[in-house]
């Protein structure tokens, strides 16, 4: 009877020490799977030089290569005829603008877009005119004074603070205006305004 028991427990350690080992055997078939799977994996990108398939392509961009920002849309032109020939049509400008160099000309050609830059030290006033009705100051600040003046035929919508117009905006005839960069009063803003066509 003794022996018929501790044959019995023999298999049953027997048994067990078998299943235990093939389980050591498994997870570590499986760990060393994962090892060569990686180290595999890193052995291609080092050889190949590309950057694994399973990351995103975005991911991989942003890690081998810098930042750069957006390009400036802007196409400089040497006169009012080179900007008209790039977008189908002319602005006429004042004559000259107090304390600021001559303007600077650029256009959108996509969008239509002429605009002139004026320089004073490090102070910008530019000029815009395009097709359509759109503001297009590109200036979304946001300004606590705001009146609407009539410039001639035109209804002129003036934006800035302290009793300084800052910017101003309005259409006429098919086109969308805007004076920016300012800092003038609504006289001397009106007068730019009844110069630009």
């Amino acid at each position: 009877m003794k022996k018929h028991i501790k044959r019995t427990s023999m298999l049953k350690m027997s048994a067990g020490l078998s299943l235990w080992t093939l389980m050591a055997i498994s997870m570590a078939g499986c760990g060393i799977s994962g090892t060569a799977h990686e180290t595999a994996s890193a052995e291609t990108t080092v050889q190949s030089g590309q950057p694994d398939k399973t990351e995103s392509s975005s991911a991989a961009a942003s890690q081998t290569e810098p930042m750069v920002g957006m390009p400036d849309p802007f196409t400089p032109c040497e006169s009012m005829k080179d900007a008209e020939q790039l977008v189908g049509f002319s602005v006429t400008l004042p004559d000259s603008i107090t304390g600021y160099d001559a303007p600077e000309l650029s256009v959108i050609k996509d969008e239509q877009l002429i605009q002139a830059d004026y320089q004073k030290g490090d102070q910008r006033l530019y000029i815009r005119k395009a097709v359509g009705t759109e503001d297009i100051s590109g200036d979304y600040n946001h300004y606590p004074e705001e009146t609407t003046l009539a410039v001639g035929n035109r209804s002129v919508t003036m934006r800035g603070e302290n009793g300084q117009i800052r910017l101003a905006v309005w259409t006429d005839g098919g086109y969308t205006y805007c004076i920016g960069g300012a800092n003038s009063s609504a006289d001397e803003m009106s007068q730019w305004i009844s110069a630009v066509k």
